[in-house]
C-alpha cells in the first residue's frame, strides 16, 4: 500500500507586522494551515496572543528570535539587553543576522536565557506553546574555536526539559531534511504550489514553510540589504493569496494530500 502524502505547512513570523497576523489569522481560521510559531519579541505579540485564544485546532510554536534582519523595523531581546550583550547591537537592538551574532563571539548562556525568557513569556500569556524552531536558522552558530559544538544541540536539549518538539535539520545524500522526533519531513522544492503538483510528491512527509502576510502600508517599508523597496510586501502577500486560494485546497484534494499539524506526526 502506498504511504498517504501528508502536508505540514508552518506559517511563520506570528507578531511580527500586523499584516502577517491578519494573514495568518485567516489562514488558521478554514484553510490547510494549522501550524504558526510565534515570535515574542516582536512589536504585535500581544495582538497575536489575542488572536491564538481559543484555537483548539492549531498548533503553536515558538519561533524562537535572536535576530532582527530589518533596517526599518529593529526588534529588542526580551531580556535586558545588557543581560545578553551578545545578542545586541550597540543601541540594544538584535543584530541583523546570526553571521553578525557568531562573528562578534557568541555566549551560550546568553543565547539560551533569552530563549528561556522569550518562552516563558508565550506560556505567561497563557499560550499552549508545542514546539521550537528558529527564526533565521541560527542553531549552526557555535562558541569561539569550537566548529563541532553547534548550538543546535542546545537547542535540542532545551526542546527536551520543556516538552517541546522540535525542528531539527539533517544532512542527507538527497539534501537536507527537518527532523521532529524522529519523524523526517521532506520540504518542497520550491517551496509552494508549483511543489505540490509534481508528479515527485507522493507518499511520506512535506513541509512548507511559509511566511504570509496582508499587504499593507507597514509592509511595504519592510527592508533590508539584497531586497527592492515593496519586494517582501509583495512576496509575502502572494505566498497569503497562493495559501488561502482554491487551487491549493483542489490540488490536495485531487492527490490526496492530507494537511497535518505539528503534534500529528
Amino acid at each position: 500500500m502506498t504511504e498517504s502524502t501528508r502536508l505540514l505547512i508552518r506559517a511563520d513570523d506570528l507578531g511580527s507586522f500586523r499584516g502577517a497576523n491578519r494573514a495568518i489569522d485567516q489562514l488558521l481560521r478554514g484553510g490547510l494551515c494549522r501550524n504558526t510559531g510565534i515570535m515574542a519579541p516582536t512589536p504585535y505579540f500581544d495582538e497575536a496572543v489575542k488572536l491564538m485564544t481559543n484555537r483548539p485546532n492549531t498548533c503553536l510554536g515558538l519561533h524562537a528570535t535572536l535576530n532582527s534582519e530589518w533596517d526599518t523595523f529593529r526588534w529588542r531581546p526580551v531580556l535586558p539587553a545588557a543581560q545578553v550583550p551578545c545578542l545586541v547591537e550597540a543601541d540594544g537592538t538584535f543584530k541583523r543576522t546570526p553571521n553578525a551574532t557568531h562573528d562578534g563571539g557568541v555566549d551560550f548562556s546568553q543565547m539560551l536565557a533569552e530563549i528561556e525568557a522569550q518562552l516563558a513569556k508565550a506560556r505567561g500569556a497563557g499560550l499552549d506553546v508545542e514546539y521550537l524552531d528558529l527564526h533565521m536558522c541560527f542553531g549552526w552558530v557555535h562558541e569561539p574555536g569550537h566548529p563541532e559544538n553547534r548550538f543546535e544541540s542546545v537547542l535540542q536539549d532545551l526542546a527536551r526539559r520543556q516538552g517541546l518538539r522540535y525542528f531539527a535539520t539533517e544532512s542527507t545524500p538527497e539534501g537536507q531534511v527537518t527532523v521532529i522526533n524522529g519523524q523526517r519531513l521532506q520540504p518542497l522544492r520550491p517551496a509552494g504550489l508549483a511543489a505540490l503538483t509534481s508528479a515527485s510528491v507522493a507518499g511520506g512527509a512535506w513541509l512548507w514553510v511559509a511566511h504570509p502576510a496582508v499587504r499593507e502600508a507597514e509592509i511595504e517599508t519592510a527592508d533590508h540589504t539584497g531586497v527592492t523597496p515593496g519586494q517582501v510586501a509583495a512576496q509575502r502577500d502572494a505566498e497569503w493569496r497562493t495559501l488561502s486560494g482554491p487551487q491549493l485546497a483542489e490540488t490536495c484534494r485531487a492527490q490526496g494530500i492530507r494537511a497535518i499539524r505539528v503534534t500529528d506526526l
